[in-house]
């Protein structure tokens, strides 16, 4: 894909962004979670209108019901959502898909899905969500671009 931004924010509050947005991102994630359906609405109809003020695409973790519904840019997918979410409704709607993997298994169902860029993680680290996977670390970042070619890679995790 031409001309992925190389940085992709991730939130989990839509009020980050009219702090990062005027720095000229391209691309946000809002990944909101435990909240109720309505107030994750409203944060994304927020999201997707600061969004479009800034000429920023939009991804909605999980969420692709309401992604669709308020016409998103993207929808992301961990493999647990993967497996209970309409991957023929979502590409009908026109949303791009980036999917999660952490394993060589996780990459190879996300690659059938034929998404627009696939995620590994966590790369380093990271005490700001629990994970049950070791760090994978560079050599594995550059294993997973020479498995996907020119399919775009977010590192996640740890940066």
């Amino acid at each position: 894909m031409k001309n992925f931004p190389k940085f992709y924010l991730i939130i989990d509050d839509v009020a980050w962004l009219p702090r990062f947005l005027p720095l000229g991102l391209r691309l946000v994630q809002l990944r909101v979670k435990g909240k109720s359906e309505q107030e994750i609405l409203e944060q994304i109809i927020r999201a997707k209108s600061l969004c479009e003020d800034y000429g920023c695409q939009l991804v909605i973790n999980d969420y692709w019901q309401l992604a669709i519904e308020t016409g998103c840019d993207y929808i992301h997918l961990g493999q647990e959502d993967l497996q209970t979410a309409n991957v023929d409704k979502i590409k009908a709607a026109g949303l791009k898909i980036g999917i999660s993997t952490h394993s060589k298994a996780e990459l190879q169902t996300a690659l059938a899905v034929q998404p627009d860029y696939i995620a590994l993680g966590p790369v380093y680290e990271t005490t700001l969500k629990k994970m049950p996977w070791q760090p994978q670390g560079l050599a594995r970042v550059t294993e997973w671009k020479q498995a996907i070619g020119d399919l775009p890679l977010i590192g996640i995790g740890g940066l």
